[in-house]
């Protein structure tokens, strides 16, 4: 359990780091997210909802959402 407070303290660091990168604009954000934005058609049923991809079988795209997204 030594370990323990190092562990944190560089946690801590590394997360404090990650913000010193300067912020984006808008137009910066949405032009590296873009890409990988998709639209979501589930047996012709009204409605929209929101994914995101997730490793899975290689050549294939597997998309993460919530259920009552494809639920019937």
């Amino acid at each position: 359990m030594k370990s323990l407070p190092r562990i944190l303290g560089l946690t801590f660091l590394a997360l404090a780091l990650t913000n010193c990168s300067g912020k984006l604009s808008p137009e910066d954000i949405a032009s590296r997210l873009e890409p990988s934005i998709v639209k979501l058609f589930y047996r012709n049923q009204p409605g929209h909802g929101t994914g995101f991809f997730v490793s899975g079988e290689e050549g294939v795209c597997t998309l993460l959402t919530a259920a009552h997204v494809v639920k019937k």
